[in-house]
């Protein structure tokens, strides 16, 4: 704890605790956990619920449990293939260039770039409801091609 801590609420100080631990601990799963229990303790404060040895015992045990959780994750996707950007010498974006109607490809550079489905249904005229249904049809015509 340094100077600087000192008359911070509990779970401020629990919050800043493990922030140090995460900062200098390992960048493996351990440490991704360790992260997420981060995130758990920030939510916990905006919901403004009490700090009790429940809530303490629960955040302590996020770490480890997490940590399982993203080894299970690492065994699973090294048995199960993964799309990448190249195909056969053929980078993946001009297969879905080609694939896409220069209408379908102006949606996904917008996307793309963090625009909403709501701001880019208002400029093509259609609703956001049947912007998603086509978004979701095109995609799945994507992988399907991709997959033959």
């Amino acid at each position: 704890m340094s100077v600087s801590d000192v008359g911070l609420p509990p779970l401020w100080q629990y919050y800043s605790d493990h922030a140090r631990e995460a900062h200098d601990g390992r960048a493996d799963e351990f440490g991704q956990g360790r992260e997420e229990q981060l995130n758990e303790t920030l939510r916990l404060i905006e919901s403004g619920k009490p700090f009790t040895n429940a809530m303490r015992a629960t955040l302590d045990r996020l770490p480890r449990n997490r940590s399982k959780k993203h080894v299970r994750l690492r065994v699973w996707s090294f048995g199960h293939a993964v799309f990448s950007y190249r195909d056969f010498q053929e980078p993946l974006i001009d297969k879905v260039y080609e694939s896409l109607a220069p209408a379908e490809w102006l949606v996904e550079c917008k996307l793309a770039g963090g625009e909403s489905y709501a701001t880019i249904a208002a400029d093509t005229g259609v609703t956001e409801a049947a912007l998603k249904m086509r978004v979701l049809r095109w995609r799945s015509a994507l992988r399907e091609k991709a997959i033959a």
